[in-house]
Parts: C-alpha cells; structure tokens; sequence
C-alpha cells in the first residue's frame, strides 16, 4: 500500500438527504453452496481499511474501534475499524442499537393496540390502563431515541462527519454502509472485487 493519502474526487456535497453508499465484497452463495456453508461454517471474505477515518476521512494514525457486525444468526470477531482520536466519541460500533430497538417499538406499538382494542369490551380493567401506558410511553421513548440519533447524526454531517456506518455480514459476503463517499471508494479502491452499488 503506498504512503500517499487516497483522495478521490468527489461531487460538492448537496443540501438536504445524504446519500447512502453501500461497498460489497464478496458474492451471495448458490442455495446448496449457502447449506453446506452453514453446516461446515460461517465465512465471508477478507478484506482491508486504509488509514481513512470512516467518519471524517482524516488520517487515523492507526486508531481504530471494535465494531460488533454480530447478528442473533451469526457470533462473528469484532473488526477493527480506522477512526480518528476526533470521532471515536461519537463512532457507532456495532448494529445492535438500531437492530434492538425496532423490535422493541413494534411490540410496544402492538401492546398499545391490544390495550385499547380489549378496553373497548372491558373498559374497567386496570390491567389494561397499565399496559396501555406502559406500552404508550415505551413507544414515545423509543422514538424520540430514534430521532434524537437522527437529529445527532445530521448535525454531525453538517459538520462533515459521517457517524452513520454499518457492516453487514452474511455468508461469502460483506457489506459495509456509509455516507461517506471517500471512505466507500477507498474500501473499493483497496478491495479487489469490491463493488459500490
């Protein structure tokens, strides 16, 4: 790897929505090749990072951060991921926040449904006013974390930050999502095979 920087070229960032990059290495497995995957082990590609944070594309100096890319199907090693001494504060490392809690707000959105379909039969029921608050304020915490990450994420970008990163693992494939456009052509850059769809 040479010691110059990768600095490709880019397009002037536009107002609004920022784009989403996705960098793939690696193909999905035929159905037979897939089953015989899962009963002789879980593999997916090798790969490599440059130097680039995948926040703000400064040098990292060699800093990284573990990032958790485990699913509930798959335990998988924590990769090591290049960020600057600047971002690791606010560097998402894993899925699982996001993964965790969508679940969470679905059960508690039904739970809320359940409650006041059943309080129109029994109106009395004290149960159900508990669950339905319970429930009810699960839901209004759950989506004011969710937007409370959004609104940090987008005050990040405007700041030229990309906090926004995810790995997605499944066998013979690794995909990493960012919106950060330099980091996504360095990984295809570095990576022989990988593809920016």
């Amino acid at each position: 790897m040479s010691s110059q920087p990768f600095d490709p070229p880019t397009a002037p960032p536009t107002p609004g929505r920022l784009a989403t990059f996705r960098v793939q290495l690696g193909e999905r497995p035929r159905p037979l090749t897939a089953g015989l995957a899962a009963l002789t082990g879980f593999s997916f590609p090798a790969f490599q990072f440059g130097r680039r944070c995948f926040c703000c594309s400064a040098d990292t100096h060699g800093e990284t951060v573990d990032y958790d890319a485990s699913t509930d199907r798959h335990r998988i090693p924590t990769i090591p991921v290049p960020v600057c001494a600047a971002c690791k504060p606010h560097a998402k490392a894993s899925n699982i926040a996001i993964e965790a809690g969508v679940p969470f707000l679905m059960a508690s959105l039904a739970g809320v449904a359940l409650a006041i379909m059943y309080l129109r039969e029994r109106p009395e029921d004290s149960f159900l006013w508990g669950m339905l608050a319970v429930c009810s304020l699960l839901s209004m915490g759950i989506a004011a974390w969710f937007w409370a990450t959004h609104r940090r994420n987008k005050e990040l970008a405007h700041a030229g930050h990309h906090a926004d990163f995810s790995i997605l693992v499944g066998s013979g494939v690794i995909s990493f999502i960012t919106t950060n456009r330099k980091f996504a052509d360095e990984l295809v850059t570095l990576n022989p095979g990988a593809k920016l769809l």
